[in-house]
């Protein structure tokens, strides 16, 4: 049966409503609570280590105990905000919200599961990561990664095919752009000497100071000389 409330009022955005109250004259959607969720490209590694969960209308996949399930129905006005006008529609929507006991339960399934989920996506990465290694690479031993454009693997979950040269930077007092080459391990290995070749614009950093950073690195390596290269491709 429908819990049938005045306090309450169904927000709509974008065809998704918020269930919400009320605070000084203005909408306050704090009492809405949410199960845990996913994104939706994370839909296949839910099935295949079966996990529940409900699509929700954003998109979002919501993970729950299936063994407390317990939706509660509210009917309430919607109300509509344009600016400092508020609008509301006393037909009223019905729609359902998980109960207290469902949230706390959802918290601790998505918990217990939640290790085995980083697990796969940890996994699934590091294969993409791989791929674009193999794209990206011009000389077959390293690429040039910048935060802003990473979008496979951060640089702490390398794993030990992999070697990542540090060179970020501050660019404010508080700000760090994390960015530096990451280089295939197997490429380097026996070499005395190796090649890298990277953008024009990044010889100057690689190199360093008197030559400090590409000295750095060939210590780390364990090679005698790196040449640096302009990449022409």
């Amino acid at each position: 049966m429908s819990q049938i409330s005045k306090q309450f009022f169904w927000l709509e955005e974008n065809g998704r409503y918020v269930l919400g109250q009320l605070s000084e004259g203005y909408p306050d959607r704090a009492l809405e609570e949410y199960l845990p969720q996913l994104p939706k490209c994370d839909e296949k590694i839910l099935k295949d280590l079966s996990v529940n969960y409900v699509v929700d209308s954003d998109n979002m996949l919501s993970i729950f105990d299936p063994k407390v399930v317990e939706w509660e129905e509210i009917t309430a006005p919607i109300l509509k905000v344009n600016g400092f006008e508020r609008i509301v529609d006393f037909k009223g929507y019905t729609g359902r919200k998980p109960s207290i006991r469902m949230l706390k339960a959802a918290q601790k399934y998505y918990d217990r599961i939640k290790k085995q989920i980083d697990e796969v996506n940890l996994s699934n990465e590091k294969k993409d990561f791989e791929n674009y290694f193999k794209t990206m690479t011009s000389d077959g031993i390293s690429i040039w990664w910048w935060q802003e454009d990473w979008t496979y693997l951060r640089p702490s979950n390398l794993d030990g095919n992999y070697f990542f040269f540090d060179l970020s930077r501050v660019i404010l007092d508080d700000i760090v752009s994390i960015q530096g080459l990451i280089i295939l391990i197997s490429a380097v290995q026996g070499k005395s000497s190796i090649t890298l070749k990277v953008p024009r614009y990044l010889i100057g950093r690689i190199i360093g100071k008197g030559g400090c950073n590409v000295k750095r690195l060939a210590k780390e390596l364990g090679v005698c000389y790196i040449k640096v290269e302009p990449d022409t491709e």
